[in-house]
């Protein structure tokens, strides 16, 4: 029986009267039963046969062992009523033009496979959750529980209450606390003192942003971005893993007298000396470069996490062009078995050493349009994600900013890693560049765009002298166009705060959106030209301060013979490319997930998170996971909103159109 709390409210001078406080616990205690008659009851199927009831038996289990375990993935939401099936922003964003279709359209048919292949993938990585934590042995099979899967969406498919249950459940709700906003009086001011800050810091980065568009002199940038710190000599066999790929089309080239070592696990304990001190390294500039790539080989999974699958072998074809409302062929599933990317090629470890850049060898480009499905989503092949991630790495360089203190070291990006401390489970080995890749999607109208996102996480000092570090990290983002042209870059910290973007030329801000009060920060465009996009990081904030196009491979060393304070022969650093799935499973020995049951990664806390819980988003300033990041303290953003381009961006009035 619940418990009801009733606190009578006081009027300025007069004390309550001695009825009211049991009035109005009558009143609200009447009162519940209407609320209860309004609120929607769980879904409930009518009269589903035994073996499919008991297999929404098995489905509810599972997902009640995972979140008893503290072990759910935050970022593929549940589906009251659904236990087969999980959403995201962008599945959902079909809802209203789905509503009403018969449900044995291919369109309704096609979005339904879409939930249940994310229900598929939340549940393969929570299976493996549960299994660092308690054994194999403890687990069900998770084939079984995906032919229960399978069993209940068929019957969900046959039942036209079902149909309209799913289609009214399936929006994901927003990650703002209204209760946190109200309590902390956002609405009376709060939400107008996020804006001015956010206009504050806004008109900091563009003047940033400002300075280094303006220094036409190469010293001047140099000045900015020292030269690259001297890389220790490594062991030659560790530096690239066995399974090491770049797309291309040359044959591979193989050293036999070198050994090569097998990838270190995401959650494999810190090698000897524990995590490398950036305090050891002259802090002026640090470069990281794309060098090598492990993306074959992962387990599968679908468009919200990246991994690079092949389509199985029996699934209907796809258009090879984007198909209109209603038109195309059936959908593909998603695939089920990871296989090696096609095109590769491994590195030489012994050029890498000799300064060879793996950006010499030459990519595949991929073949555009892309293919689609029924429902317009793009489904590129595994060797174009490979070549797509390859081709659109950017480039690292970590620069001091004026107002760095002489003495401060650089924030390094390294791997995600564990330490075996419980108190801080995970860390990052700055001794081991690596740069997570996913793919998303996302929409412009009617189009369904796909987007390569790259995470680079950082050790960072926590506040205060203790030298302690945490995490921190780097979101970058690409939509492609259809023609494969880059439509829009933007990026913000892994928290979600401070989003920025910079739109390609063919989009224009909206001016309603500028003006509105939590504006897009957008502090120049994408640069035109070739080369590969160079991110200039704050090494201290690992805010981005610069952006440009690094002259082609071939073109680098006069470019760097230009420029009188840099020095040409300066190593540069190489990061490796993993996929971003290997973050979704990686969990301590004691159970603690490196994202949490809210997709917060645990012990960042920051102290900014005292006074910006008024903005309603939960923990503000820790690291979270891909879809759970609000990005906006004034008003309503999220990174994966499915609308973001059409929020705040047209087509620009003289772009020419992908044909």
């Amino acid at each position: 029986m619940p418990q009801f709390m009733h606190t009578p409210e006081r009027h300025p001078g007069r004390a309550p009267k001695r009825h009211e406080g049991p009035r109005g616990l009558r009143i609200l205690v009447a009162i519940v039963p209407f609320i209860a008659a309004c609120a929607p009851a769980p879904f409930q199927r009518a009269h589903p046969d035994a073996t499919t009831a008991d297999c929404v038996a098995r489905l509810n289990a599972f997902d009640t062992a995972v979140d008893l375990a503290g072990l759910a993935s935050a970022d593929l939401r549940r589906i009251d009523g659904f236990p087969a099936l999980r959403s995201d922003r962008f599945r959902a964003s079909f809802r209203d033009e789905l509503d009403g279709m018969p449900r044995d359209h291919p369109r309704l048919a096609a979005w339904l496979e879409h939930l249940l292949a994310l229900g598929r993938q939340a549940r393969a990585i929570e299976a493996e959750r549960l299994q660092a934590l308690a054994g194999a042995t403890t687990l069900p099979a998770l084939d079984a529980l995906e032919d229960c899967a399978a069993r209940v969406t068929d019957w969900d498919r046959q039942h036209p209450g079902a149909m309209r249950r799913l289609l009214a459940n399936v929006a994901i709700p927003d990650d703002y606390r209204w209760s946190a906003r109200i309590l902390g009086l956002y609405l009376p001011g709060g939400a107008w003192i996020y804006a001015w800050d956010a206009g504050e810091r806004r008109l900091d980065l563009e003047a940033q942003f400002a300075g280094i568009s303006a220094a036409a002199d190469p010293a001047t940038l140099a000045r900015l971005a020292p030269a690259p710190v001297a890389v220790p000599t490594p062991d030659v066999a560790a530096l690239v893993p066995a399974g090491t790929l770049l797309p291309t089309t040359a044959q591979p080239v193989v050293t036999p007298d070198v050994k090569r070592l097998p990838p270190t696990p995401v959650f494999a304990p810190l090698r000897a000396g524990g995590l490398q001190d950036p305090g050891e390294f002259d802090p002026a500039r640090f470069v990281y470069r794309p060098g090598t790539s492990d993306l074959a080989g992962t387990p599968a999974d679908d468009d919200a996490t990246g991994s690079l699958t092949a389509a199985p072998t029996d699934a209907p074809p796809v258009t090879p062009s984007p198909a209109p409302a209603g038109a195309g062929s059936e959908a593909q599933d998603y695939p089920e078995t990871a296989v090696s990317v096609p095109m590769a090629r491994v590195v030489d470890p012994v050029a890498v050493v000799a300064g060879v850049n793996p950006d010499a060898i030459p990519a595949t480009a991929p073949r555009f349009p892309l293919p689609r499905d029924v429902l317009g989503i793009p489904r590129p092949d595994p060797g174009t994600l490979a070549a797509l991630f390859r081709e659109h790495a950017p480039i690292l360089r970590l620069v001091r900013t004026h107002d760095m203190a002489p003495t401060a070291a650089a924030d390094l990006p390294g791997a995600v890693m564990a330490t075996g401390n419980t108190a801080v489970p995970f860390g990052i080995d700055t001794g081991n560049p690596t740069v997570y890749v996913r793919h998303a999607l996302t929409r412009q109208g009617s189009r369904s765009l796909l987007q390569l996102e790259y995470a680079a996480w950082f050790a960072v000092p926590k506040p205060g002298d203790s030298g302690e570090r945490t995490i921190d990290g780097l979101i970058w983002r690409l939509t492609l166009d259809e023609d494969g042209s880059v439509l829009l870059a933007d990026a913000i910290p892994a928290c979600g705060c401070w989003h920025i973007a910079f739109p390609g030329p063919r989009l224009a801000p909206r001016r309603a959106r500028l003006e509105a009060i939590d504006p897009l920060t957008q502090p120049v465009g994408l640069p035109e030209g070739s080369g590969r996009l160079e991110l200039l990081l704050a090494a201290d904030t690992r805010h981005i301060v610069g952006l440009r196009r690094v002259p082609a491979v071939d073109d680098r060393n006069a470019a760097r013979a230009a420029r009188p304070t840099a020095n040409p022969n300066a190593p540069e650093t190489h990061y490796t490319l993993r996929p971003a799935r290997e973050l979704a499973t990686a969990v301590t020995s004691g159970g603690q997930a490196f994202f949490g049951p809210q997709g917060i990664v645990p012990n960042t806390e920051r102290t900014g998170r005292w006074w910006q819980w008024t903005s309603g988003i939960r923990v503000a300033g820790s690291p979270r996971q891909w879809n759970r990041q609000a990005t906006a303290f004034a008003g309503e953003r999220h990174f994966d909103d499915a609308n973001l381009i059409e929020r705040h961006f047209m087509p620009h009035s003289g772009a020419i159109a992908p044909p």
